[in-house]
């Protein structure tokens, strides 16, 4: 992926409540979504935008740390 970390989607630097309890939500850097590249929120949401439907699921490209990850991800409706 050879990607620099400037290029990509930062994550959330914090974390979120759910039925399991607190979940983080920092950390990663988006690369790319599917293979395309992505370098801003925009461009991300765009992409799935474009390109998907609730239920579909995708493969994001993060960097997590020093290491690079495939995350499959299974989309569900936006809120309205």
């Amino acid at each position: 992926m050879g990607q620099r970390p400037e290029a990509g989607l930062r994550a959330a630097t914090n974390a979120i409540r759910t039925p399991f309890g607190q979940l983080p939500t920092n950390g990663d850097i988006i690369l790319a979504v599917n293979g395309t590249l992505v370098g801003s929120m925009t461009e991300l949401v765009s992409y799935l935008a474009v390109n998907t439907l609730p239920g579909d699921e995708i493969v994001l490209d993060v960097l997590r740390g020093n290491e690079a990850l495939q995350v499959r991800v299974r989309l569900s409706a936006r809120p309205s």
